[in-house]
């Protein structure tokens, strides 16, 4: 994996064969029974029983939502759309896993969104002013220090010691403002 980075490639991550089966199996298992020709892309990304169910938290079996925990937050947020509940999956790791109760209340109103910087508001806005993901952390050095895209990338890296040698001290990488 880091060789191909290193030699320019880029790495990306897919769902595992294990779970493109389970998926395959579940659509062919509904449509068998249900006699419906549902496929991945004709399922719809709003309907109000699904978020109902989320927001009640009963999403024990659902893959990523079934812990306790989890059900908890999603009982507090009541998720109205599909990024919310992207948003949930991506802060429910050991680190950001801290920042859901201010996602939860900015998202419901409870909290006022603000930005660090002005610049910061086109990227933050779909999160509530909370940084979530690793591409919003990509486009703010973008947009603020004026990285180009692949400065960014070391940067990011960088924040998640995913680039440190086996001594845990930098590559020796140069992060410079682009003028």
């Amino acid at each position: 994996m880091n060789q191909l980075e290193d030699a320019g490639l880029i790495k990306i991550d897919f769902l595992g064969l294990k779970e493109l089966k389970v998926i395959g199996k579940t659509l062919k298992l509904v449509n068998s029974r249900n006699g419906t020709d549902l496929t991945t892309e004709k399922i719809p990304l709003d309907d109000p029983k699904t978020y109902d169910l989320f927001s009640s938290g009963s999403t024990v079996g659902i893959f990523q939502f079934s812990k306790s925990k989890m059900r908890e937050y999603l009982a507090k947020l009541k998720p109205k759309n599909i990024n919310d509940l992207a948003a949930m999956n991506a802060l429910y790791r050991p680190g950001p896993m801290k920042l859901i109760p201010d996602f939860i209340d900015k998202r419901n109103g409870k909290k006022p969104i603000t930005y660090i910087h002005p610049l910061m508001e086109s990227t933050l806005k779909e999160t509530y002013g909370i940084i979530v993901y690793q591409e919003q952390v990509m486009q703010i050095a973008r947009d603020i220090a004026g990285f180009s895209l692949a400065q960014a990338d070391i940067m990011r890296k960088a924040m998640g010691k995913e680039d440190q040698g086996k001594d845990g001290a930098d590559k020796g990488r140069i992060y410079q403002r682009r003028d």
